[in-house]
């Protein structure tokens, strides 16, 4: 399992509670509309800055819905940059931490979240009816805990978000669009978030080609569209009958996309989403009659009998490559990498993601399970216990199961330039760059290839990333 981004909710609430009121708007925003601004320190706490984004037409004389953005690495410009095209369709305020961070302790996140509610309460002219708040990952918690924790959003735009049941059970409960890669090792969580706040909460869930990564803006704009449906839909904005036909009509689309594509279990709860989202909005009689054919045929027992099959599949095998994995760690053994990765059965999971289907995807996410784990969680645990033998050969293994990817040669290179091997580190490096890692100056600053930088092959490797 995952290791947990825990929530200490107090904490989140106390930050709330210190924040305060926010103070009286400023009369006049220097920001101009249609424009992205970086680097923006909130006025309580300079330290703690954000990215804006004003829409097209904005005017401090109306109120505007306004979207938090919370990023698990404080990327937020990156993040923002996501929802920019539906914030200036639909005319939507967006601020972007660049503070927010997962796996790791809660504090940060308490005080990006404590400076940046006031100030953008301040700063903008904003709907207090319409606030919500989006995330990725261990920013997601951050965003459904804001809500949670505060009562004052009105939905949340999560993607690839981890199951933390407190949380989510947690009342009130905003809307909550759920995203995630069919290949996500959180698609699971994001399908129990999904069925635990159904019978409390609008929710609308989409999935999409790729693992655990961040919505595109094709998504996004889909999420923002269908929170305006529903303040349309509660009377937190004015009937718009023209924009709920045009965004009911590309609902409906891809509803009927997933249908005829097969994907059976997603098309009947794209139809479910329709049926709620639009009551007494929308024409919704095709919608019903299309999901009662589907739920009430046997493809549709038979999808959900082979996605019972794929998830206790997903499960026991990342449950069992994982015991072997960590039956060598612990036992500090130096076991080949290829020895390891045998007895993982990796090649069998991986010949199963091949496949199309259920299973298929099944194996694809069982294998990111895994990998999330060798590449990051255990060797940095081993790390902070000095174990850095046992983190290099977790992070070989985590290079076995996907060699095209840069992470864990970067990482490996670091942990063997640790131990001293710098012929082994050196070759890690440039299998990393051959895998596609280009951070030139991440690599420069690095303090742990301080005994490579005098080696005549470091100068060639900056070369081959533009250093």
């Amino acid at each position: 399992m995952l290791r947990p981004f825990l929530l200490p909710g107090a904490i989140l609430l106390a930050a709330l509670s210190i924040a305060g009121p926010p103070p009286a708007r400023p009369g006049l925003v220097v920001q101009q509309p249609g424009t992205l601004l970086e680097q923006q320190a909130a006025a309580s706490d300079p330290s703690q800055t954000f990215t804006a984004y004003l829409p097209p037409g904005y005017d401090a004389s109306r109120r505007w819905p306004l979207l938090f953005v919370f990023d698990p690495r404080g990327r937020g410009t990156l993040a923002a940059r996501i929802f920019l095209p539906a914030a200036e369709r639909y005319g939507w305020i967006v601020v972007s931490s660049n503070n927010t961070r997962s796996d790791g302790p809660w504090e940060p996140n308490a005080r990006a979240v404590a400076a940046l509610w006031p100030d953008a309460l301040a700063r903008y002219a904003v709907d207090r009816r319409r606030i919500y708040a989006a995330g990725f990952s261990g920013g997601a918690t951050v965003a459904w805990a804001l809500g949670a924790e505060s009562g004052e959003l009105a939905g949340v735009i999560a993607a690839g978000a981890p199951h933390q049941p407190a949380i989510v059970e947690a009342t009130p409960a905003p809307a909550w669009f759920g995203a995630a890669g069919r290949h996500d090792f959180n698609y699971r969580d994001t399908v129990a978030i999904r069925d635990s706040l159904s019978k409390r909460a609008d929710v609308r869930t989409v999935f999409f080609d790729g693992r655990h990564q961040w919505l595109g803006p094709e998504t996004a704009m889909r999420a923002v569209g269908w929170l305006e449906m529903l303040a349309i839909r509660d009377g937190r904005r004015a009937p718009d009958p023209a924009l709920v036909r045009d965004t009911f009509a590309r609902d409906r689309r891809d509803a009927e996309a997933l249908e005829a594509g097969s994907r059976l279990l997603e098309a009947a709860d794209a139809y479910r989403s329709l049926v709620r989202t639009y009551e007494g909005i929308a024409p919704l009689d095709d919608a019903r009659d299309r999901l009662a054919r589907i739920t009430g045929a046997k493809p549709y027992d038979a999808a959900v009998k082979a996605d019972a099959r794929a998830d206790r599949y997903e499960r026991s095998r990342a449950t069992d490559a994982l015991r072997v994995l960590a039956r060598v760690l612990e036992a500090g053994e130096l076991v080949p990498p290829n020895s390891v990765l045998n007895d993982m059965r990796i090649r069998a999971i991986r010949r199963e993601a091949s496949r199309d289907g259920h299973m298929g995807e099944a194996a694809a996410r069982a294998l990111e399970r895994v990998f999330v784990q060798a590449a990051f969680y255990l060797p940095g645990n081993l790390e902070a216990e000095g174990r850095i033998r046992e983190a290099a050969l977790a992070l070989e293994v985590a290079a076995g199961i996907f060699p095209s990817r840069p992470g864990p040669w970067y990482s490996l290179a670091r942990a063997r330039a640790r131990l001293g091997s710098v012929n082994a580190a050196f070759d890690a490096l440039g299998r990393a760059i051959d895998a596609g890692f280009d951070d030139a100056d991440r690599m420069e600053a690095d303090g742990t290839f301080e005994r490579l930088r005098s080696d005549e092959r470091w100068a060639p490797l900056l070369k081959r990333i533009g250093g």
